[in-house]
């Protein structure tokens, strides 16, 4: 029976981790101050700021303090400004390797032509 409830409280916690189902204050206190969030409140509405603040009973977002009963998630919104620099990047040395090829080939063939 012992092992039924260390197993039982072992696979709550795993799903609570792995599938975001902590609380919106445990979720709050996991990120740094000024981080980007997205807040979906339990009305279904969403709104997009920097949490500013944290006390035991809410946040502040955009300078409103938000009670954390009024909210369902926060989730933490990504930068990804490298990431498309890299495939911008990426893009275009594949244009210029495809130039440069076509260019020689037809480099090649005008000279191998002539001979």
């Amino acid at each position: 029976m012992g092992r039924r409830i260390l197993v039982l409280a072992l696979a709550t916690s795993l799903t609570t981790t792995c599938f975001g189902l902590s609380s919106p204050q445990e979720q709050v206190r996991a990120l740094a101050t000024n981080t980007p969030v997205e807040v979906k409140f339990v009305d279904g509405s969403r709104q997009r700021g920097r949490i500013s603040g944290v006390s035991d009973t809410g946040f502040v977002l955009k300078g409103q303090t938000i009670p954390y009963s009024q909210v369902q998630t926060v989730k933490e919104l990504k930068n990804h400004k490298k990431r498309n620099i890299l495939i911008a990047v990426g893009v275009v040395v594949t244009v210029g390797l495809v130039v440069a090829i076509i260019w020689a080939a037809s480099t090649a063939a005008v000279l191998g032509g002539h001979n």
